[in-house]
């Protein structure tokens, strides 16, 4: 098992399948030299990968292989009615990479897609493009919202296309956000007001537990401070919070740690309790027959499962003593 201090790296040897129209791109090029003797595989779509029937999501996520492809579907997706849109009536998030190299037992992404492996779409030009002729007024962007894009950084880079896309687009609020602590490959980047890193944080007993892959607590509030003494506009995700043994008081002696070791005066600390499409939860059930997590009762939402009021309450008393 990784060092909780450590962040996800991509071994060497692994399958790159690469859709035969994009090969000798120059961005594709710049991606499989950064991997370790990958083994290229040509395919006409990546559909026919990413999309196969009776795949393995838990071999997979252990075995992850990496397809390079060109969206050519629908780019701009308006924000979920799940999401926190944080006041703006214009809340979009867009796709550039499917699936996270972090293997967070709840992970509603599991669900979601019939496969583990990590699909990376290379014409981000064409997205920015778009979003340049689609949104004239001031928004709301998630570039991270089905998958954790820092995580993923050192392959990609796409986060540092992504503040310079914002540095010239200043009606648009750009947010990426992550667990990792691969801050400093783009703490060489000059800070911008309308490009947003999120921390999504979690207690250490959750991270030991459902949060696999992932580094750990101390090295992610290590990172938030140093993002912050950058210059950096930060915010602070708690999610999401989970019904677990003794939860009152695990979730209270970590609000106290984050209030304790992060300076929240000028930082956006929110909260979120886990909650799943209903389907989403039918499919990652199948997988995680056992799981505790999942085995507590639920409030049907319209197709949106929650926790009971009476946990929730509970939690958010303690939330609110220290953050409002």
């Amino acid at each position: 098992m990784m060092r909780l201090n450590q962040d996800w790296k991509y071994s060497k040897n692994k399958k790159v399948y690469v859709e035969k129209n994009i090969l000798g791109n120059d961005y594709v090029n710049e991606i499989l030299k950064k991997l370790d003797k990958p083994e290229v595989i040509e395919i006409n779509h990546y559909k026919n990968i990413f999309n196969r029937k009776n795949q393995n999501i838990t071999y997979q996520k252990n075995n992850q292989s990496i397809i390079l492809a060109e969206n050519k579907d629908k780019i701009i997706y308006k924000g979920s009615r799940v999401c926190n849109d944080f006041g703006y009536e214009n809340f979009y998030y867009i796709v550039n990479v499917m699936n996270c190299p972090y293997n967070c037992e709840y992970c509603f992404l599991k669900g979601m897609y019939p496969s583990s492996h990590m699909l990376i779409f290379v014409n981000y030009e064409d997205i920015m493009k778009k979003l340049k002729s689609s949104l004239k007024v001031k928004s709301y962007l998630s570039i991270s919202y089905e998958c954790d894009l820092m995580a993923f950084e050192k392959i990609h880079g796409l986060n540092k296309k992504w503040i310079n896309f914002a540095e010239n687009n200043k009606h648009i609020t750009i947010e990426s956000r992550t667990k990792s602590v691969n801050f400093h490959l783009i703490e060489g980047c000059n800070p911008i007001k309308n490009f947003i890193l999120s921390w999504s944080l979690s207690p250490q007993e959750v991270i030991d537990k459902y949060e696999s892959k992932t580094p750990g607590l101390k090295a992610r509030i290590n990172c938030i401070n140093s993002a912050v003494g950058k210059g950096w506009k930060v915010k602070i995700f708690v999610e999401p919070v989970l019904r677990i043994d003794n939860g009152v008081k695990i979730y209270k002696k970590f609000f106290l740690e984050i209030k304790e070791k992060i300076n929240v005066e000028n930082i956006d600390v929110n909260m979120d309790f886990f909650r799943i499409n209903k389907d989403y939860l039918k499919s990652i059930k199948k997988v995680y027959k056992t799981s505790e997590i999942f085995s507590y009762p639920f409030v049907d939402n319209n197709g949106i499962l929650e926790y009971r009021k009476a946990y929730k309450d509970s939690i958010n008393r303690e939330f609110i003593k220290l953050f409002r």
